[in-house]
């Protein structure tokens, strides 16, 4: 069984942004989520300035 030092549920923006951060500071890191990645805005029309897409 893997041991993870940060885990995250959700993978919404936010929950994306803290994995991000967690793996970039060196942790041991997971992201637990149900359906798609991006959360209810993976579903939106438009997003501006959405993490990790450039203008």
């Amino acid at each position: 069984m893997e041991s993870y030092e940060l885990v995250i549920i959700g993978a919404g923006a936010a929950g994306l942004s803290a994995g991000i951060y967690g793996a970039r500071s060196g942790l041991n890191t997971v992201v637990l989520y149900d359906k798609i990645a991006g959360g209810t805005t993976a579903d939106a029309t438009l997003v501006e300035n959405y993490l990790g897409f450039q203008k």
